[in-house]
Parts: C-alpha cells; sequence; structure tokens
C-alpha cells in the first residue's frame, strides 16, 4: 500500500494551509458542497485535477486535523514520511501540522471530507483501504455531519459529537484490523520497529538527531536499528531523521516571524552557525536563501 521514500519533497517549498486561508466563495467552486464555520469545515466532492489553486508536487503543511473520504478517482499522496496510493474507497484521518505532497491524481479524483474542530485530538495519521469495510458506518455519520452543518451550523456541539463519532469509528477499526493483517502478513519483528521509528522520528526529529536517541527508545543497539531501518525502508536511519528534521525547520521558516537564532534554539542546535550549517548540507542553500525566494501561496486543498 505505501512506499518509503524519505527523500520526496526534500528540495520542496512549503505552502501552510489552514481555515483562515480559505475563501468561502472560491472554495465552493471547487465543490460538490461546501460549509465552513470559523472553527470547523464539511466539504463534499473536492476535486483535484482542474483545480487552479493545486499543483502536482505542492508541498503542503495542513493546519488542522481532517478526515477525507476518497469518493471517486485515485491518487499518488506523501503523507509525513510516508507515500500511500490513495484510492476510491479509502479513509484518511490526518492530526494537525501534517506535511502532504500530492504527486499525482487521476482525472477524477475527489473527496469528501472535514475539518476538524480544534478539541477533537488525531494523534497519527491513520488510513484505511477499501477492503477494510469502514464506509457504510462512517459515511452514515459523515451524511449527518453535513445536514447538520448546512441546517444548523451554530450547533457546534452536536457537530463535535459527529466528527469525535467519524474519528472514534476509524480508530477502533484501524487498531482491530492492523494486528489481524500483521499476522495474517507474518510481519516480521523489524517491520514493528520500522512503524514505532517512524513515529518516534515524525514526533521528535526536530531536537533529536542521533541515532542513539532512537535505538535506546526502540531497545535496541544502533547497529541492530540502522541495520533493520536500511534493509526494510532502503534508506538510512539518519535520512529519515534528517528529512523529517528538515521538514520541521522549513515549517519555522516559513510559517513563525522567529529569528534565526530562535529557531536554532528551538530545534536543538547549539549555534545559528550550526543551524545554518546543517541546513544548507541537506538543502543546498541556506535558510536566509531559502526563506528569501519562498513565496506564499494559498492553495485550496482537499480535505
Amino acid at each position: 500500500m505505501n512506499k518509503y521514500n524519505p527523500h520526496i519533497g526534500m528540495t520542496k517549498k512549503l505552502t501552510t494551509f489552514s481555515l483562515q486561508d480559505i475563501q468561502p466563495e472560491t472554495m465552493r467552486q471547487s465543490l460538490d458542497s461546501f460549509q465552513m464555520a470559523s472553527d470547523y469545515a464539511v466539504a463534499k466532492g473536492l476535486r483535484f485535477v482542474g483545480n487552479p489553486y493545486i499543483t502536482s508536487g505542492m508541498l503542503l503543511l495542513l493546519k488542522e486535523a481532517r478526515v477525507g473520504i476518497v469518493s471517486a478517482g485515485e491518487a499518488i499522496v506523501e503523507i509525513n514520511l510516508t507515500e500511500y496510493h490513495v484510492q476510491k474507497g479509502m479513509i484518511l484521518l490526518l492530526p494537525h501540522d501534517t506535511i502532504v505532497n500530492i504527486r499525482s491524481a487521476s482525472d477524477d479524483y475527489a473527496l469528501n471530507g472535514t475539518i476538524l474542530l480544534p478539541t477533537i485530538h488525531v494523534d497519527e495519521p491513520l488510513i484505511l483501504r477499501p477492503e477494510d469495510d469502514v464506509h457504510q458506518d462512517t459515511m452514515l455519520i459523515y451524511e449527518t455531519l453535513c445536514t447538520l452543518s448546512l441546517n444548523h451550523p451554530d450547533r457546534k456541539d452536536v457537530i463535535e459529537h459527529l466528527q469525535r463519532a467519524i474519528v472514534d469509528n476509524v480508530c477502533a477499526i484501524h487498531y482491530v484490523i492492523i494486528p489481524q493483517q500483521s499476522s495474517r502478513a507474518g510481519n516480521s519483528r523489524g517491520e514493528e520497529i520500522f512503524h514505532r521509528f517512524k513515529m518516534l522520528v515524525s514526533r521528535n526529529a526536530r531536537t533529536e538527531r542521533k541515532v542513539d536517541f532512537y535505538a535506546n527508545r526502540l531497545c535496541v543497539s544502533s547497529h541492530y536499528l540502522m541495520s533493520v531501518i536500511q534493509r526494510i525502508s532502503g534508506q538510512s536511519v539518519m535520512a529519515w531523521v534528517e528529512h523529517a528534521a528538515m521538514l520541521q525547520a522549513k515549517i519555522l521558516l516559513t510559517t513563525h516571524n522567529a529569528s534565526l537564532s530562535s529557531i536554532a534554539e528551538d530545534m536543538n542546535f547549539p549555534t545559528v552557525t550550526a543551524f545554518c550549517r546543517w541546513f544548507k548540507r541537506i538543502e543546498g542553500k541556506t535558510p536566509g536563501e531559502f526563506s528569501k525566494k519562498y513565496e506564499r501561496k494559498l492553495p485550496f486543498i482537499q480535505m
């Protein structure tokens, strides 16, 4: 279902997208229906191909958590550190500050979905396949959410309950299905370590960039971890860590009015010089050069 390539999108510019970036009337031109409040949104039939605000390969930071239900077509999408072949019938649960790179999409690719209220917390990206048989119950809840948001958009307590029901349903199915799939596939201890490693990297790469940190957290030796990650993903531990850390650096550089010294401190570098050298080694340009050439656009992305 997915491939592992920590270098996808490494040199691309990062564009932030949040509720504050949405122009409702313009957004509705690319959707079958769209309802929006100050802290949530509900959409149907959001199309990718032909949408002037989204381009293939655009690297996007989604500020709010959201649920996406693929209603038609297919696409190749990188979500944080993993590339997925997303198809009709799949459900995507994405936490806040998820980084998405839409690499390609079919002409009919479209999504339904909702941007979640800030009171609803999502821990990690979850992807459910069509054969996971989740559509019926989830879609019933989603259709009720659509109706309520259209007729009574101010009933935030009920809207929150419906959004939570969707999230809880997806999580419940995921945590039942994944162990069964792992058992049927005979997943090895190394694959389990790789999955846990990716989660650790996603959460800690901003400040932790040494192999020993991840090996200790996973209770394995550094040599074993490096061997497992290289064998399963075809990439080194440090390739994964530096890719995730670079994405975090780009977030800070493009979405915060912070000085280089504060960014260096936030990312646990001893000096600004050390941060700049690290950034240029990976990105091929200094943080200042990256920021200067960065042109912020406001794309309209699928929910």
